[in-house]
């Protein structure tokens, strides 16, 4: 059995029975797919809530200024990246400096801004240029100068003044620049927790045994939230709706995401926003990678992965308090930008570590934290657009099955918002950050609206950050923020979530008068792209959304059973009348093949039974009668005449010659009646004359029709054929020369294809229906 298909004016065929092996496997994908998703979601949830609940318990006594006090905590630098912050930069250095720890430096990286950053940062806090000896051990952009503060109450306060490189390089040369041997990186434009770095430090601290290689902390949204000198001082929730979304969205990723794959030590990301990096192993794997806009995940990954090819125990520690707070984006333009710099990031570090894709070497990272990443965090919008997309074609051409399509609706968006509403509530009882009714009762309206308006985007957002990573596009996008206070002003940069923009030229920075600093800058040499080594993958990637776009076309076929309608709609719709005539006769024999299989079967199956029940019984060949009511003799007949009919039928079998003379002999069965006029077939049957209304029509000469049923009424035989219903064969009730009425199903002029369609009409009708040729 074959299908034959045109691919690129090619002929090729399938096997059909791997056809529609295929497409159950696609299906059966799909719903294990869709099952995995809500099962790892609400697995990671559960293990957060206990995850969290064993960090409070543990924490509960633990007083923090004993680490500010002592001379044992461990020293931090802590770099933050500027561009183009002039409006914001001093109230979001106070920030950072007010926080609570014995020994830390601030170092300020202006990454090349073209506006009045780098002035405003001398002026506010009396900065001078200072000569600096600093070991460049990664490679970055010049440095043009070093300030110092005269002030000795900023004597921890350094800013250094470079060439526009980008986050990455402006965060690699903090990390030359920096002297204490534990880095935090943060977005300037951040409002931290006071306590921040001492929750941060302590797992540093705790771990013994293990090396800390960096630690994260819960990222909060700031929109709305009052603020003052650098100082969170009430906590509200967002009144823009997109911001507010956000909220929701950020409670859900850290609390019940992040903090699950801390307990099982395979985090894989820290924010941007905030972390804490162990500098000499940052240093060692390289530093920020200039090739990806996601560099924050990837370190993380670069460090994990070093630290297992060294066979060293480490571990990545994640605190679920909210320690940071930063500002969103309001408008569906920007946070689209957002959606798909992120979206890109993970596509490049996905890429440029895919040799740890379930690679046992790598234990929990290779076997469990990247397939996850890859299956639910990538692929996931991906095959949700695919599903959508499908869904409007097969509504378009009326092959929708509105029942199933609501039943999915209604579990997909129920689990939704289930699962945010479960988030508040772990919220609510183990931070209880929101303290006002109207705020919570604000989210949960978010929550329930959310997968209608808010998620739909984000999943378009993925999408075109596929498109433009395939496309070459690199470019971090234009962002616009406000600004904490309500008079800041709306400035434009081309930098998300922080801070820096890249490959921007600033020839016509001013810049203030300097002296030489000891500095060893190497050129910058970038690694070439990657996405020319994409080209195959995106070209198989669209081959298989083709093969997956013709195997669910016979979705509704397969919900409602009714293969061979469904089958015939759609192939004519979607290919040329002779192509599609073609396969619908192939997809109709293999269908029937596969109901005489099911008949062999069953037929096996009952012969053993009857065997055993009475030993004379035994399925016999379909006998082919004539018009002459042989039906109803042969079923009268006692068991003596059933046994010499056996005998004559197989004598029929040995050859044509003796099979035409027992058929015409006419002691064994009457001679058959000769076609006659229609007027005299109306007299035959005068007492069974069909009434105005009736369904009966003659059979037509020359061809074998399948019978089920002989009756002398045709009330009888119209009762009968409401309820032989059998799928995919169209029936009739006709009436015959002998004045019997019969149930009849599809006419044939191929005795083979007749014998093939009565063995499926037999096995769901107990074996009771007959072949009959008409004279």
């Amino acid at each position: 059995m074959r299908l034959y298909f045109t691919l690129l004016t090619k002929e090729f065929d399938l096997d059909t029975s791997v056809w529609d092996y295929m497409v159950e496997f696609f299906y059966n994908l799909l719903y294990v797919y869709s099952v995995s998703i809500m099962v790892s979601y609400l697995a990671l949830a559960i293990l957060s809530f206990i995850s969290v609940r064993k960090y409070l318990h543990k924490n509960s006594f633990v007083d923090y200024k004993d680490i500010l006090n002592t001379n044992f905590a461990p020293s931090v630098s802590i770099l933050a990246p500027a561009y183009n912050e002039g409006a914001t930069i001093i109230e979001n250095v106070r920030s950072i400096l007010s926080i609570h720890y014995s020994n830390f430096e601030v170092i300020i990286i202006n990454d090349g801004s073209k506006d009045d950053t780098l002035q405003k940062c001398i002026d506010e806090y009396d900065m001078v240029l200072v000569d600096y000896a600093i070991d460049p051990k990664i490679e970055t952009k010049p440095i043009r100068g070093i300030y110092k503060s005269r002030n000795k109450a900023f004597g921890q306060l350094l800013l250094v003044d470079k060439e526009n490189g980008g986050k990455s390089d402006a965060l690699n040369v903090g990390l030359n620049v920096a002297t204490y041997d534990y880095v935090t990186c943060i977005d300037v434009d951040c409002v931290l927790e006071q306590d921040a770095l001492l929750k941060l430090m302590k797992p540093f601290m705790d771990e013994q045994e293990r090396e800390v290689v960096a630690t994260g902390g819960v990222i909060r949204i700031a929109n709305s939230c009052v603020i003052e000198d650098g100082r969170l001082l009430e906590v509200k929730v967002p009144e823009n709706y997109i911001a507010r979304s956000q909220s929701l969205e950020y409670i859900r990723a850290f609390l019940l995401g992040r903090m699950a794959w801390s307990l099982m030590d395979g985090l894989i990301l820290i924010s941007g926003a905030l972390g804490v990096f162990n500098k000499k192993i940052a240093i060692e794997v390289g530093g920020y990678d200039h090739d990806t806009v996601g560099e924050d995940m990837e370190l993380v990954v670069r460090m994990r992965r070093f630290m297992l090819e060294q066979k060293r125990k480490y571990t990545v520690a994640f605190i679920p308090d909210p320690l940071c707070w930063t500002e969103c984006p309001e408008t569906w333009n920007i946070l689209g930008r957002q959606r798909n710099r992120w979206t890109r990031g993970t596509i490049e570090t996905l890429w440029k570590h895919r040799g740890m894709l379930f690679n046992p070497k790598y234990k929990m990272l290779g076997s469990l934290s990247y397939p996850y990443w890859l299956l639910f965090e990538y692929l996931a919008p991906l095959l949700e657009a695919f599903g959508l997309s499908l869904f409007f074609l097969l509504a378009l051409v009326g092959l929708v099955n509105w029942s199933f399509f609501m039943l999915m609706m209604f579990l997909v968006f129920g689990f939704s918002i289930c699962f945010s509403v479960l988030s508040l509530l772990i919220e609510e009882i183990t931070y209880h950050n929101y303290t006002r009714k109207r705020d919570l009762l604000a989210l949960l309206k978010v929550g329930l609206i959310e997968p209608l308006i808010y998620h739909p985007f984000i999943v378009h957002s993925a999408v075109m950050g596929n498109i433009d990573y395939f496309m070459g596009r690199s470019s971090w996008g234009e962002m616009t923020r406000k600004g904490f206070n309500a008079n800041a002003a709306t400035k434009p940069k081309t930098e998300g979530e922080g801070a820096v923009a890249e490959g921007i030229p600033d020839e016509k920075q001013s810049q203030p008068k300097k002296i030489q600093v000891v500095k060893t800058v190497a050129p910058s040499k970038k690694n070439p792209k990657i996405n020319s080594s994409f080209t195959t993958w995106a070209t198989g990637a669209v081959a298989v959304l083709a093969l997956c776009l013709y195997l669910v076309i016979d979705l509704d076929a397969l919900l409602t059973k009714d293969e061979l309608t469904v089958s015939k709609q759609i192939k004519t719709i979607f290919l040329p009348e002779q192509q599609a005539s073609k396969i619908v006769v192939k997809k109709e024999r293999d269908f029937l093949k596969r109901t005489l299989e099911r008949s062999l079967e069953k037929q096996k199956a009952a012969k053993e039974k009857k065997e055993k029940e009475e030993k004379h019984k035994s399925i016999s060949e379909p006998v082919l009668l004539t018009e002459d009511g042989g039906h109803e003799k042969e079923i009268n007949k006692t068991a003596k005449e059933k046994k010499a009919s056996k005998n004559a039928t197989s004598n029929n079998k040995e050859t044509p010659e003796k099979k035409k003379s027992v058929e015409t002999k006419p002691k064994k069965k009457p001679e058959p009646i000769k076609e006659s006029k229609p007027a005299k077939t109306k007299t035959a049957v005068s007492n069974n004359k069909p009434s105005a209304n009736t369904r009966a029509v003659s059979p037509k000469p020359g061809y074998i029709y399948i019978v089920a049923g002989s009756y002398k009424t045709e009330a009888k035989a119209n009762e009968m054929w409401e309820e032989l219903e059998i799928m995919g064969f169209s029936k009739k009730v006709m009436i015959y020369s002998d004045g019997y009425y019969r149930v009849t199903y599809n006419s044939f002029n191929d005795d083979a294809k007749a014998k093939i369609y009565l063995a499926g009409i037999k096995s769901n009708m107990n074996d009771k229906a007959w072949l009959y040729r008409a004279k």
